[in-house]
């Protein structure tokens, strides 16, 4: 027989998120208020949590412990059964609640143990009376390309290493995928998903893909993450040259593909490379010049930049 452990995947704490219940654990789900009050000193106030919970072992027994910012207990009940646990379950969701006057302000902790083990410490703030509570942009996350190298026959992942609590006010997080290919916007969707996708052969060999993910609170962004990869590996453009007569010469490299930048620098020694931004042009799927830059002797290069 395989076991693969039991894990929690989904956590959230808040104040007054279920008012007028106390010290209580129940399976059903919750209606949760996403716009939840903060906790403050001297005055009974509930702070709940609700949890997912998978591959739970039968006869499984749980323990919630409050924990002041200095690491001192404040409420600690001990441990109890799930009660309705005759069984393994392959997924299940608690939530528990308890009515709590802190003494004191600052970041407290919620840990929850699941059969003894420390599952999750959940930090949550306490304000003093008067205290004003301001919002706080969710946690950092991850993302990464699935495959790690696609071909144009992907379909092409972006999936996201999220954190078990997800923002510091435990607010619900969405997620902004903004996907880009050679700069232009292909893909742009918000949901609660940890991942999107892009189509097979939405790219040819060469092309530059990219996804940007912002997370939202529903008020801030946090930091945005972009992962990007060309695909089917790098195809560098060709830079083509042709004399115009005496010393007149014409540049030209494709208009498709990732955006390329046209660098001039008179030496190869301590090169100054310096962007070629005047007389551009495009003709014929082409991106041209006539005689860039100055001096007696210049070199010209492709560059990539994003």
């Amino acid at each position: 027989m395989v076991s693969f452990g039991y894990f929690v995947i989904r956590f959230t704490a808040l104040g007054s998120m279920w008012p007028g219940r106390s010290g209580n654990m129940s399976a059903a789900k919750p209606a949760i208020n996403s716009s939840h009050t903060a906790i403050r000193t001297g005055a009974q106030q509930t702070v709940s949590c609700w949890f997912l919970i998978h591959n739970q072992p039968a006869n499984s027994t749980y323990r919630f412990r409050y924990k002041r910012p200095n690491g001192t207990v404040f409420y600690d009940p001990g441990t109890f059964a799930f009660g309705n646990n005759a069984t393994a379950y392959r997924g299940a969701q608690w939530w528990w609640n308890y009515t709590l006057n802190p003494d004191t302000s600052g970041t407290w902790t919620l840990d929850v143990f699941i059969n003894g083990m420390l599952m999750v410490t959940a930090p949550f703030l306490v304000l003093d009376t008067g205290g004003v509570a301001t919002n706080r942009p969710p946690n950092a996350f991850t993302a990464a390309f699935d495959p790690a190298a696609p071909t144009t026959n992907d379909v092409v992942f972006c999936r996201l290493a999220v954190p078990l609590l997800d923002d510091p006010d435990y607010d619900f997080v969405r997620y902004h995928f903004q996907w880009k290919l050679n700069g232009a916007v292909v893909r742009d969707v918000t949901n609660g998903a940890f991942s999107d996708a892009v189509r097979r052969g939405i790219a040819q060999t060469g092309a530059f893909l990219s996804c940007t993910v912002t997370a939202n609170d529903g008020v801030t962004n946090g930091q945005p993450v972009t992962v990007s990869t060309f695909v089917g590996g790098a195809v560098p453009p060709r830079l083509n040259v042709a004399q115009l007569g005496g010393s007149d010469f014409w540049l030209s490299w494709p208009t498709s593909g990732p955006p390329y930048v046209l660098e001039c620098a008179t030496n190869l020694i301590t090169p100054d490379w310096q962007p070629v931004t005047n007389g551009l042009g495009q003709s014929g799927g082409q991106n041209t010049v006539t005689n860039p830059g100055s001096g007696s002797t210049r070199y010209f290069r492709l560059h990539f930049i994003y």
